[in-house]
């Protein structure tokens, strides 16, 4: 005879059964990660078959010999000739040499190659010191590995004497007299405008 009690009973032990179905059909059908399963993801050899950009970024980074750099910049991209570098465009930012010495910069371009220890700022340079010096040129490179600073193009300075212009340009952290404060050479071809500034 079929009692109040065993329909609860048969009910209750249909619907614990119909659940443990619905729940294996969800694991069976579902994918993967929704259940906190690992997700597999294969990062080798990514740069040859994926072209990748990231826009509007901030890039910090530091050398040994004690140069810093802090820029933001439009975009960051892979640069198509070496595969272990990659390029930034239009970047904005401070560099700071020897630790001491900060400098504000702003390119149409750089080119950071890891592997060679370098960083090419290249395309209407503009320079500014805290001093008031101010620098233009179209490419200055910064060796990750040298105490020294290259500009190979060439360089117009605006200081309180005047404007210097020269084929290229050194910042070396060793003067002749042996201070330890930043040394500025200009060479091939300097020209001195003397306009000093009034006070």
């Amino acid at each position: 005879m079929v009692t109040y009690s065993k329909i609860i009973v048969f009910l209750k032990l249909t619907f614990f059964l119909a659940s443990l179905f619905i729940l294996a059909i969800l694991f069976v059908i579902s994918p993967a990660d929704k259940f906190g399963d690992p997700v597999k993801v294969s990062t080798l050899e990514l740069e040859k078959n994926i072209a990748f950009q990231i826009l509007g970024a901030k890039l910090r980074g530091a050398s040994e010999k004690g140069h810093r750099f802090d820029f933001t910049v439009d975009s960051i991209d892979p640069d198509h000739e070496t595969p272990e570098a990659f390029t930034l465009t239009h970047l904005n930012g401070t560099l700071s040499l020897f630790e001491k010495d900060i400098y504000n910069i702003s390119a149409n371009k750089a080119l950071i190659s890891p592997a060679d220890s370098f960083i090419d700022l290249i395309g209407d340079l503009n320079i500014r010191t805290k001093s008031g010096i101010t620098g233009k040129s179209q490419k200055i490179r910064i060796r990750w590995d040298s105490i020294n600073v290259i500009v190979s193009s060439e360089v117009e300075l605006s200081t309180p004497l005047g404007t210097i212009f020269g084929g290229s340009m050194k910042i070396s952290n060793a003067s002749l007299t042996g201070s330890s404060r930043p040394f500025i050479h200009i060479e091939n071809g300097v020209k001195l405008f003397y306009e000093p500034k009034a006070n």
